[in-house]
């Protein structure tokens, strides 16, 4: 039967413009020419179902066409027509497509067999002209990065300067949080990460590049690959590499080397954007995330005191003065507390690692603020707070452990600002079994009442 692919292993299509080669390998099919590719499963796809529904009716033999004094080109079939070529073990089948029938329904069709010299015409299914119109792009499998999201545990771009210098920005994923490894250490925000690599996972290739396309002169050693980015998965390193931005008809775009094979590509120039800011967009811009579970004390100092929340053995609350006196804590209000430390974030990055200069601004300590955090595991987070006179809701901040200096577009006064007695518990009793009340008037001491 014609129309079963099952025991075939090469399949040959080729148009007017255009002619491409597919071999089956281990079960799965490949483009072998113009180039080695990777197929798109939908375009097999489609192609495998769409061909084995195609109905194929015997007509006449070339013979008969002569013997009616017709010749096959009156058919629309000569070399320029349209050709698929079948190859499995022992057969090769060839089949010329010509001009459509007159009920506009089917196409004849030139059908050869290996195994008969002789040509047949065939009445068949008007969808094969859509078999033989694809171009090699539309077979192509054109996504870029080959990577699930959830498979990705790593990825760094490295941007070359026009003196080759190099500045490289490094993700890694460590039990499902995604952490800036250089060029400093960091949380980063997972939902920026991920997005991130959605949009990369997305990318479609344009085109490929031929060293031959007038419109482009490339050549990999006099422009050098500006950008170099990779992804480990499973670890499995994915390597590209970019070039700078090329025109063509008013379409920027840029260049593409991948390891996964020898070949240049063209992708969109805004693919590029992608990569900018790292450092600032993917940065995890919630100062605090305080687990209560593993929190072990807040310290807050300010210019009129200075106090510490301390969670006890039993995981209750408890307010140390800076007297070192010891009072419960109000659970509630502590709590309302550290949601609303949970809810602060940076607005903008100011500087990595600043300078003593650029530290010189947060040296007047009448305005200045300390949150300190300290985990059960030791792990501590230390801010240093400068007010801004000019504007009370913008505040010049130094996360110390991390070595940044932000801005925080946020009303922090009431945080600040606390007095050890907002945080205290107000419970006059507290864990008391009482057995009786007895209510005195203190100007005639008489009781007034008794419950027992």
């Amino acid at each position: 039967k014609i129309t079963d692919l099952s025991k075939v292993h090469k399949i040959e299509i080729q148009n007017k413009s255009n002619k491409l080669t597919l071999v089956k390998k281990n079960l799965n099919w490949e483009i072998s020419s113009p180039i080695e590719w990777s197929v798109d499963d939908y375009s097999m796809s489609y192609f495998r179902t769409t061909f084995t529904h195609l109905k194929f009716s015997e007509m006449f033999s070339l013979e008969d066409i002569t013997k009616r004094g017709e010749i096959i080109a009156d058919y629309g079939i000569n070399e320029s027509s349209s050709k698929i070529v079948l190859e499995s073990t022992d057969q090769k089948t060839t089949i010329l497509v010509g001009k459509i029938t007159r009920d506009e329904k089917s196409r004849y069709c030139a059908v050869n067999f290996s195994n008969n010299e002789h040509s047949k015409i065939w009445r068949v299914s008007e969808e094969i002209i859509k078999l033989t119109n694809n171009t090699f792009l539309e077979w192509a499998d054109t996504t870029l990065i080959r990577c699930g999201l959830y498979q990705i545990d790593n990825i760094s771009a490295t941007f070359k300067s026009n003196n080759n210098s190099t500045t490289t920005t490094t993700l890694v994923k460590q039990k499902n949080q995604w952490l800036f490894e250089e060029p400093f250490k960091s949380k980063a925000n997972n939902n920026q990460v991920q997005f991130l690599i959605n949009n990369l996972l997305s990318e479609e290739i344009l085109d490929f590049y031929h060293e031959n396309d007038n419109n482009i002169s490339f050549n990999q050693d006099e422009n050098p690959w500006i950008m170099n980015f990779a992804i480990n998965k499973s670890g499995i390193k994915h390597e590209f590499k970019f070039s700078d931005s090329f025109n063509e008809n008013l379409k920027p775009f840029r260049l593409c080397k991948t390891s996964y094979s020898s070949h240049i590509l063209k992708i969109k120039d805004s693919f590029f954007t992608n990569f900018y800011n790292w450092s600032t967009k993917l940065r995890e811009r919630n100062i605090f995330q305080i687990n209560e579970k593993v929190i072990s004390k807040i310290k807050i100092t300010n210019k009129n005191n200075s106090f510490q929340i301390i969670k006890s053995v039993d995981g209750k609350w408890v307010i140390k003065d800076q007297f070192n006196n010891d009072t419960p804590g109000d659970i509630e209000n502590i709590n309302a507390l550290i949601q609303k430390l949970n809810t602060i974030e940076i607005k903008e990055f100011l500087s990595f690692n600043p300078t003593q200069l650029e530290l010189k601004s947060m040296s007047d300590i009448d305005n200045n603020y300390l949150i300190q955090i300290i985990n059960d595991d030791t792990e501590v987070k230390t801010l240093v707070i400068n007010k801004n006179i000019l504007n009370a809701s913008l505040w010049k901040t130094f996360i110390l452990e991390a070595s940044l200096l932000c801005l925080v577009d946020e009303d922090l006064n009431e945080v600040l600002d606390l007095m050890v007695y907002q945080l205290r518990n107000r419970q006059i009793l507290q864990n008391c079994k009482i057995k009786d009340v007895t209510i005195f008037d203190l100007e005639s001491n008489n009781t007034m009442v008794s419950l027992k």
